[in-house]
């Protein structure tokens, strides 16, 4: 979600609901922190990946980034999503995509089981905690978890865009704000998300800061990691980008991000297309991008790797699609495993 423009429209529209908006998220806080709705808990560590505001801030990297980590250190994740946006309903437990759609079980668990990340799918975390818990996952990730109070967690991360990390300041529905800014207390670690396209960085860690001092911050960003055919595995060098004309296609919450990475990596912007986060492509729309594209005199079309695996779907194309694949890099790396590892009992990530 783009932040709504003070003045505009949409925000002069939805500024007379933000009092209840905030009256109830009030309501729905003191009733879980009071104990009169209850807090259940797992019997392994939770760990919660969340944001503030409404999409764009780079959850799903996040998620893919710690379920790899962990792989690599020996552990067993899982991660428990809602599965926004599929068709289906109840309990999934999803080890591998063959056979499935997106729409069959949200884009973001397609893409994360695509890469052996098994994920389980449930509006109700809890319940598919306890399947994972069963089924001897450790630790388990909680998607987009900030808000979900039902749960317990272990660690809080927030991840903050820090290109755009408030919109307009304002809460839903007049802004993207899910909760007010003091709710940052809650986290244990923030990651400043997109830290190489901020242009206040030092501003906005120090907002932090005096929000809660003892906070432990992290820079983080995207790296171009690989360019794809559609539907291909074989890479594509990324240079074949530098000086073409390029047409960029996504449904993210961010897409501004996107096509400042293809202009970083030497491609000439000719045209975009954004649809909404987590739209499902139909072929005519495609079809109809294309055409744009060809009269604006673009070389290629490019899309995300979260579209990737919703466009698939409706191959073959007559035309060529690529997809830039990135991937998430924290700066002081090691800084920021130890300081996870910390949180997670004396120093090491056992059941105890």
């Amino acid at each position: 979600m783009e932040p709504r423009i003070k003045g505009s429209p949409l925000f002069l529209l939805g500024l007379p609901f933000v009092p209840l908006y905030f009256l109830g998220w009030k309501l729905r806080t003191a009733l879980y922190r009071r104990g009169v709705i209850p807090q259940r808990s797992l019997e392994v560590k939770v760990i919660s990946v969340g944001n503030l505001t409404l999409g764009g801030s780079g959850k799903t990297p996040l998620v893919l980034y710690l379920a790899q980590g962990l792989k690599q250190r020996g552990y067993r994740p899982g991660v428990l999503s809602r599965g926004y946006g599929r068709k289906g309903r109840g309990l999934l437990l999803l080890e591998e995509v063959k056979g499935l759609s997106p729409k069959d079980v949200g884009d973001e668990p397609y893409l994360l089981a695509k890469y052996g990340i098994p994920v389980l799918v449930e509006r109700d975390r809890f319940r598919s905690g306890r399947m994972a818990q069963a089924r001897g996952f450790f630790p388990l990730i909680l998607d987009d978890g900030f808000q979900y109070l039902g749960l317990y967690r272990d660690v809080d991360i927030l991840i903050i865009d820090s290109s755009n990390p408030w919109g307009n300041g304002f809460l839903l529905p007049a802004g993207p704000l899910r909760e007010p800014l003091g709710e940052v207390r809650r986290a244990h670690i923030i990651l400043l998300n997109r830290a190489d396209q901020a242009s206040n960085l030092g501003d906005l860690k120090r907002k932090l800061r005096r929000l809660k001092g003892d906070i432990a911050l992290f820079e983080a960003a995207y790296l171009p990691q690989s360019l794809h055919l559609l539907g291909e595995d074989e890479e594509i060098s990324l240079r074949k980008l530098r000086g073409k004309g390029v047409y960029a296609l996504s449904a993210l919450g961010n897409p501004t991000s996107f096509e400042l990475s293809l202009e970083d990596l030497g491609a000439i912007l000719v045209g975009k297309r954004r649809y909404l986060d987590h739209h499902f492509y139909k072929r005519d729309e495609v079809e109809e991008v294309w055409k744009e594209a060809e009269r604006r005199g673009a070389n290629w079309v490019v899309t995300t790797e979260k579209d990737e695996v919703k466009l698939t779907d409706l191959l073959p194309f007559k035309f060529p699609i690529l997809s830039l694949r990135m991937r998430l890099a924290i700066r002081q790396e090691e800084d920021f495993w130890r300081a996870l590892d910390a949180l997670l009992v004396g120093g090491s990530l056992r059941t105890t």
